[in-house]
């Protein structure tokens, strides 16, 4: 069965501006996918760039908040400690310095922090406690603390009523307190009961802060407070 064959075939060569046209065209479509391809490659590297540059600004932003609160944490505990001491009557800036530099040496010999400590000082100054008598409370501050596993504000607070008088709550968390002794101190003079309370807490806790620093642990804990004070000066 023969087959019947239709070829058309459209030749432009009698048309040659608009072979010049169609050649053009290509030659333009061609450039524009290089130039496409070069686009996206921009794009995917400003992208990665981008990326980049968030994560390194959000690291940032997250390292350098945490060292503010660092040191924010030290300036309001000092700052407390100034502002109390000085409703304080007779209270010296050099008083309050030695404060400061109390709390920074027992932080050598204990597993507190000297922004705790300072804190701690300043609850103690709400009470109109001289700077004397804060620098005699503090040490036992910390061993209360340690040796009852409390907070140094709760132990602050305690200690402080306390030697406003009301010595009723040492005897209400536990701590043996010879009665008649305190009476009999109390009817001497201030001081003698100021100084028959502090023999009771050492009776109960002396030592114990400084026990609790003298094991591996806690010196691991000196090591965190020592970078600690790093973080301060960087916050600062």
């Amino acid at each position: 069965m023969a087959r019947n064959s239709f070829d058309i075939n459209i030749n432009l060569k009698g048309f040659p501006q608009a072979q010049a046209h169609i050649s053009k065209t290509k030659e333009g479509m061609d450039r524009m996918r290089v130039s496409t391809s070069g686009l996206k490659r921009s794009v995917g590297a400003l992208r990665n760039n981008m990326l980049l540059y968030a994560f390194t600004i959000g690291a940032i932003t997250r390292v350098t908040n945490s060292l503010i609160a660092t040191y924010r944490k030290q300036v309001e505990a000092e700052r407390l400690l100034d502002n109390n001491l000085k409703n304080v009557i007779g209270t010296t800036d050099l008083q309050i310095q030695n404060l400061k530099e109390l709390a920074s040496g027992y932080q050598q010999v204990t597993t507190f922090g000297d922004e705790q400590i300072i804190s701690a000082q300043s609850l103690l100054a709400t009470f109109q406690l001289t700077s004397d008598t804060i620098a005699q409370l503090t040490p036992r501050v910390l061993d209360m603390s340690a040796a009852m596993g409390t907070d140094l504000r709760s132990s602050a607070l305690l200690l402080g009523k306390a030697f406003v008088g009301e010595t009723s709550r040492l005897k209400q968390v536990g701590i043996v307190i010879d009665t008649v002794g305190l009476k009999l101190a109390k009817a001497k003079s201030p001081i003698e009961e100021a100084a028959f309370l502090l023999k009771t807490l050492d009776d109960n806790f002396g030592g114990a802060a400084q026990a609790l620093r003298d094991t591996p642990l806690g010196e691991l804990d000196g090591l965190n407070m020592g970078l600690g004070d790093l973080k301060e000066k960087l916050g600062e």
